[in-house]
């Protein structure tokens, strides 16, 4: 048991993240080999059994506390030839524009949703502000499912495989905007439905834990179909759903083309809510995404008589 507080802050992570050249060396794009904790907390070094099983305590604390993860690949390895990744000194620069990642992250998330995922929904939640900590401590969270090891930053991509929902979610942070853009994908809408709303939940989580003000100033958004950089707001899209036909005024900010607000509703993975004052006499289907043997409902617009 550690009873000092301070010996965690001065004696395992002022280690850990210390600024000498020899010490970013060795925790270089964000991942650490834990053989070389021998040199980062060399005034722990007693036998090298002893140490290892410090080093193994100081770790296994760390992960719980949102420092750090052991890389996917490492984990049934020796506990001193595995590597560890700290989200907080992970490269700044976003995945699809790493020479270690840019490729697998075209292959993991092509640019279209492919065959076996052909439905995807977006949902925005915009805070006061996002503590790095807080993007540190959802990562490790989810390091579990990270998909290839595809994690940045300010990003990760985590998939849900071996059951029938095959569901994949790109979450991105953006620190300069407060906000965090949470996209999915599956076979089904209710399956993206069901990813999205736990990815939701464990930012939630996080924040009610260790950020409750944060939490507080949460508010969802949803992208413009007609400009990516332009959101509006989901009591806005809501209110315009209780308005009449003839009374709907939702437009996008910056095109300020008119918006069907059922469309952000099904973009953002939402159920639309039945009018009722109106009938709905008809349903289009706008697109459909085709797979072996289905075809799935990616877009509704409801007409309201």
């Amino acid at each position: 048991m550690i009873s000092d507080p301070r010996f965690l802050a001065k004696g395992i992570l002022a280690d850990l993240f210390k600024a000498d050249g020899t010490m970013k060396t060795m925790r270089k794009d964000g991942i650490v080999k834990h053989g070389d904790l021998v040199h980062i907390w060399a005034k722990f070094r007693k036998s090298p059994s002893e140490f290892e099983s410090l080093a193994h305590t100081f770790m296994t604390l760390l992960q719980k506390m949102g420092v750090c993860f052991v890389v996917s690949e490492d984990d049934k390895k020796p506990f001193m030839v595995q590597r560890s990744i700290i989200p907080a000194l992970l490269p700044d620069e976003p995945l699809s524009q790493r020479n270690d990642t840019g490729s697998v992250l075209c292959e993991c998330w092509p640019r279209d949703p492919p065959f076996n995922r052909p439905v995807q929904i977006e949902r925005i939640v915009k805070f006061s502000v996002v503590p790095g900590e807080l993007v540190s401590r959802l990562l490790v969270q989810l390091h579990t499912y990270i998909q290839k090891s595809l994690v940045g930053k300010y990003e990760v991509v985590i998939v849900m495989e071996g059951s029938d929902e095959n569901t994949q979610g790109w979450i991105r942070v953006e620190p300069e905007r407060n906000r965090f853009v949470v996209m999915v994908r599956g076979s089904e809408v209710r399956y993206c439905i069901r990813l999205q709303e736990w990815i939701l939940n464990q930012v939630k989580e996080v924040c009610s834990t260790h950020y409750l003000s944060v939490l507080e100033t949460k508010e969802e958004w949803i992208r413009s179909p007609h400009f990516s950089g332009s959101e509006i707001a989901l009591t806005e899209v809501m209110s315009e759903v209780a308005r009449g036909e003839n009374e709907r005024v939702l437009m996008c900010p910056e095109t300020r083309l008119p918006i069907r607000a059922e469309k952000l509703l099904m973009r953002a993975g939402m159920t639309i809510p039945t009018p009722t004052s109106t009938t709905i006499s008809n349903t289009k289907v706008l697109s459909l995404g085709r797979t072996l043997d289905h075809l799935f409902l990616l877009e509704v617009e409801v007409e309201v008589e």
